[in-house]
């Protein structure tokens, strides 16, 4: 069944450069593992890698960074309310304010392993949209429920935002950079 996912927050624009580095534009993600549900730990780094895969086709890079200081973006797990995911932004023209992706610690449990790569991808990919400044649409990742869509690299072609993506950040696929090394004791 559809399971409905929501956003709160500012409109999650980001000036060109704001987040970013380079000539294009950069997510610098903290996770806390702390809070993340066991049943996701096995298959989250599959999924995140579909979620890189699929953003740096159109020229952002997801870089997730040990450092909480770091980052631009913190991902965390709770209780929902309602939902279970939650972009929230502040709409800061300084972009001095961090963006969070929360998403509910229960959801999951009940997938096998491939179900759920899908299904973390698309929560992943849906609420990372939403930091960028992307609405709800009809069909696609940013469609208002999470159905049987398959998450893949190439997600974008035919998606109802990949012109938006593609007039933003100019559709240009960059290498999305490998995690930092885990600092040594």
């Amino acid at each position: 069944p559809d399971v409905g996912i929501h956003s709160l927050g500012g409109s999650g624009s980001w000036p060109k450069g704001c987040h970013g580095s380079g000539e294009f534009h950069q997510f610098n993600i903290f996770f806390d593992y702390n809070s993340m549900p066991s049943w996701w730990k096995p298959v989250f780094k599959t999924a995140f890698s579909l979620v890189q895969q699929a953003y740096s086709n159109k020229g952002i890079s997801f870089v997730e960074v040990r450092d909480k200081a770091k980052a631009n973006t913190v991902v965390t797990w709770e209780r929902g309310a309602g939902w279970l995911g939650l972009a929230i932004v502040a709409n800061n023209p300084s972009c001095g304010t961090r963006i969070w992706a929360k998403f509910d610690n229960r959801y999951g449990a009940s997938f096998n392993e491939a179900q759920l790569i899908n299904q973390l991808a698309m929560l992943m990919g849906h609420e990372f949209g939403h930091n960028m400044g992307l609405s709800h649409s009809r069909g696609g990742v940013m469609n208002a429920t999470l159905s049987n869509f398959k998450f893949t690299p190439t997600v974008w072609n035919g998606d109802p935002h990949e012109a938006t993506l593609n007039r933003w950040f100019g559709g240009k696929p960059v290498n999305s950079p490998t995690p930092e090394p885990d600092p040594t004791p």
